[in-house]
């Protein structure tokens, strides 16, 4: 075992409990809104709740976040745990109450690309989307450090935290867990493989 499997185990284990998440729970806001132009490039999904979709891939990549003129989009890629790797179309909105929503299609079934070619969202091509998280969510970070998206539904708190390298140091992961209780966010977390 992994000293930093020992680290996300030691530092989650009185964090067990979804504690403060519940079905009317929103999730927290950043204190400050995220300047998603210091989001730009590559990010690995390195450290995961255990909710239901974390649980059958092994990595997600953002390929190149992009700004545009309603919130950011970006090539994702799946790395599935069956050894399938499936891109998805996904563009980020942030709605009128400061939450997000999202808009995600695979690659090669969409008919048309999410975001028009001046950066807003295409309704065809939102219509088509399958939207695969409804509840509100928000997303926590530093730029320098990482980015998490963060949702509370009925399975507690979900958390896909993102950091610019592919493995995660024990004193980045501390960094993590610690922004995450100061925002009230507490949940077991795993360390992802990409």
């Amino acid at each position: 075992m992994s000293i930093l499997t020992v680290l996300a185990f030691a530092l989650t284990a009185m964090a067990s409990e979804n504690y403060g998440c519940d079905v009317n729970s929103l999730p927290p806001k950043p204190e400050h809104p995220m300047k998603w132009s210091e989001y730009n490039g590559t990010w690995y999904e390195t450290v995961t709740s255990n909710d239901y979709i974390s649980l059958d891939h092994k990595c997600l990549t953002f390929n190149d976040l992009q700004i545009d003129r309603t919130g950011f989009h970006d090539i994702i890629t799946y790395f599935y745990t069956d050894g399938r790797e499936i891109k998805f179309d996904l563009h980020v909105k942030e709605t009128d109450d400061g939450y997000f929503e999202e808009y995600s299609v695979e690659e090669n079934e969409s008919k048309a690309q999410i975001v028009d070619e001046h950066g807003n969202l295409n309704p065809e091509a939102a219509s088509e989307s399958k939207e695969l998280r409804n509840a509100k969510h928000t997303y926590l970070g530093d730029p320098r450090h990482y980015m998490a998206y963060v949702k509370c539904s009925s399975f507690g708190w979900t958390i896909w935290a993102y950091t610019r390298e592919k493995k995660v140091s024990p004193e980045l992961l501390i960094f993590i867990i610690n922004d995450l209780l100061k925002h009230g966010v507490t949940a077991p977390l795993r360390l992802n493989n990409c």
